[in-house]
């Protein structure tokens, strides 16, 4: 029940992050740096709670959680990292960043991979636990 429990948080928080980056990067035009760092602050903060709840609920479980039940939510990184990474392959083959992107774009971009890293690592710290 407890690993049901940890597979359904991860996935919740990492389906709200992504939905929250994936809204916020489409349809906010003109957003402040500093609303975007609150963002990733704020995106941070939920996967630091994630680690920590999953890590009291599986303090007792005899057995580890298996890798891939970790890991499966994982692929919901993909889609924006697909999206944004093309739009920036195209804007570096063009030679003009600047033309391409906004510097609310760039730092939404930015803010995105560092909160898709950090779910990374929490993900294998829970692993390397054997948690």
């Amino acid at each position: 029940m407890k690993k049901a429990l940890v597979v359904l948080l991860h996935c919740a928080v990492n389906l709200f992050l992504q939905m929250q980056f994936g809204a916020r990067m489409v349809f906010f035009y003109d957003d402040t740096v500093s609303n975007i760092v609150l963002w990733t602050l704020i995106g941070i903060g939920l996967i630091g709670l994630d680690y920590l709840v999953c890590k009291r609920l599986l303090k007792t479980e005899a057995r580890p959680v298996p890798r891939l039940l970790h890991c499966a939510d994982l692929v919901l990184l993909l889609p924006l990292l697909v999206f944004w990474g093309y739009g920036f392959i195209l804007a570096l083959a063009e030679k003009d960043l600047s033309a391409q992107f906004e510097k609310y774009q760039i730092a939404w971009i930015l803010g995105l991979l560092l909160v898709d890293l950090c779910l990374v690592w929490e993900r294998l710290r829970l692993i390397k636990e054997e948690r």
